[in-house]
């Protein structure tokens, strides 16, 4: 039987962190793992939280965690990273001058294309895309960083998937 694009990455993200090849995670790997996913997903982990996750997850008591006993927790995060990563790449689509924001020229290609992705047919003015951007930066610095989209971004996708 074939893996699901959900197990797939699962395993995937497992592998990345049995860095010896074992088949398991130990604490050593659990520590990265917490560390680099939780900041991936913008939700940083403890590293003190590791003993825990251990105790409720080693449920064998052999002190590593095989794929079968951290899949509740890949389950949880594999779906949030592909959010992140699609978010990202969305972003750096429209950042077409690498500068790490998104500036009023790349808005109002973003906006044009975005809308007829969604299937609304709109128009705006100038001053209306300036006002759109304005909304949505949140600092006043009349340009938006990944932050400030990475929300908005997710509703779009959400509705570009239905």
């Amino acid at each position: 039987m074939a893996l699901s694009s959900l197990e797939a990455q699962m395993k995937e993200l497992f592998e990345t962190y049995d860095t010896d090849k074992s088949g398991f995670i130990d604490m050593n790997e659990l520590v990265k793992f917490v560390k680099e996913v939780g900041d991936k997903i913008g939700e940083p982990i403890p590293e003190s939280a590791c003993e825990g996750i251990m105790k409720d997850f080693d449920t064998n008591s052999d002190g590593k965690l095989s794929f079968e006993e951290l899949s509740p927790i890949l389950m949880k995060v594999v779906p949030k990273l592909v959010i992140k990563s699609r978010t990202k790449a969305l972003f750096d689509s429209y950042d077409t001058d690498k500068s790490g924001f998104i500036e009023l020229n790349e808005y109002k290609v973003m906006v044009h294309d975005l809308l007829k992705k969604l299937g609304i047919e709109k128009k705006f003015d100038e001053n209306e895309y300036a006002e759109k951007l304005q909304q949505w930066d949140k600092d006043n610095d009349g340009k938006l960083s990944y932050e400030e989209c990475e929300k908005e971004f997710e509703n779009i996708l959400s509705k570009l998937d239905k």
